[in-house]
């Protein structure tokens, strides 16, 4: 079988058709995880956070996470009273995995439990209030 420029053209601009679709295909199914689901509104408030993390940062003492046997354990920089506040667990790779909780301490530390945690890389963003201040800190930890 003898094969000439026309079909030699005509099998190309199929294939090239065929992939162009299966590409198509591939980005339609593709899952997109955004950071936030209203992410403009997050940005306008964003210079609050600024602060926030600059009043966490001047504080004597940093704030730090650890992992102690089933626990994660959040320790909070010297502060007198009660905290309050909320830690956002955010899994950069699955949405699914994120969670939030409310705490509230006079112990100058949090622990969260490990089993509420898949293994892998989480952000925690600790947002808390104590001697009628706010602060922010983002930690990153990876769970074994």
């Amino acid at each position: 079988m003898k094969l000439n420029w026309g079909t030699g053209i005509a099998v190309f601009y199929i294939s090239f058709v065929l992939f162009i679709g299966f590409m198509i295909y591939l980005t339609t199914t593709q899952k997109y995880d955004l950071v936030t689901e209203n992410y403009y509104e997050e940005e306008i408030k964003y210079q609050s956070k600024i602060d926030q993390k600059e009043r966490a940062n001047d504080l004597e003492g940093n704030l730090f996470v650890s992992i102690e046997g089933e626990n994660l354990k959040i320790n909070f920089p010297d502060q007198e009273g009660l905290l309050k506040g909320k830690v956002v667990c955010f899994r950069p790779s699955d949405e699914d995995k994120d969670f939030g909780q409310e705490i509230s301490t006079k112990k100058g530390f949090y622990e969260l439990p490990l089993e509420k945690f898949s293994k892998g890389k989480y952000i925690l963003k600790i947002n808390w209030e104590a001697e009628g201040e706010t602060y922010y800190s983002e930690q990153t930890v990876i769970i074994p």
